[in-house]
């Protein structure tokens, strides 16, 4: 199941985001990718009996903002690192406002139960992080998206560890959602 979580997810990352042209392609394909591997990582988690690990923790609402809003910060550290590749940041900015909402709502969310629930107990924290970035750097041709997922992905797997897969979950939409405004307000 596992590699097949992996294949899939990687192919569905791949797809969306069109060999580079995030602008172009990734905001309407996200729309039918995003449902996709959310409906593929709630079956798995289904077939491997862990659907009660999707409700929520007391305080893992909160724990998820604060934890998102840290991610956040880390993505704009990031950015102003990134500062000279302005192509790279401004193929993120140009957003389209429903592909933001399904990237949020259906591919964030996939991609933390898939890599952190299904992937990251036998692969590990920082395997299970380092792959998801790869196949979203590779995909996008995007260095600055490979390093803040691989960064978010780690922080996401020691937050699904102590707080619950919710409280990642949360984290990575508020964190994708704020950065990717930001995004567009700064470049």
């Amino acid at each position: 199941m596992e590699v097949l979580a992996y294949v899939a997810s990687s192919l569905a990352i791949i797809w969306s985001f069109g060999g580079g042209q995030i602008s172009a392609v990734f905001w309407t394909r996200v729309m039918i990718t995003g449902p996709l591997c959310l409906i593929m990582a709630f079956f798995l988690l289904r077939s491997r009996r862990e659907v009660q690990s999707l409700k929520p923790n007391a305080g893992s609402w909160m724990m998820g903002i604060g934890i998102g809003l840290v991610m956040f910060l880390v993505g704009l550290v990031l950015a102003w690192i990134f500062k000279d590749k302005k192509v790279q940041l401004l193929e993120l900015s140009n957003y389209r406002i429903l592909g933001l909402a399904f990237w949020v709502l259906f591919l964030s969310p996939a991609c933390e139960i898939i890599y952190r629930k299904v992937l990251g107990p036998s692969w590990g924290t920082k395997s299970s992080a380092f792959v998801e970035a790869l196949n979203f750097g590779v995909a996008a041709v995007n260095f600055y998206l490979f390093c803040l997922v691989f960064i978010w992905g780690y922080i996401g797997s020691r937050v699904s560890m102590r707080f619950g897969i919710v409280a990642a979950i949360i984290a990575r939409s508020v964190a994708t959602l704020l950065l990717i405004l930001c995004l567009k307000a700064v470049v």
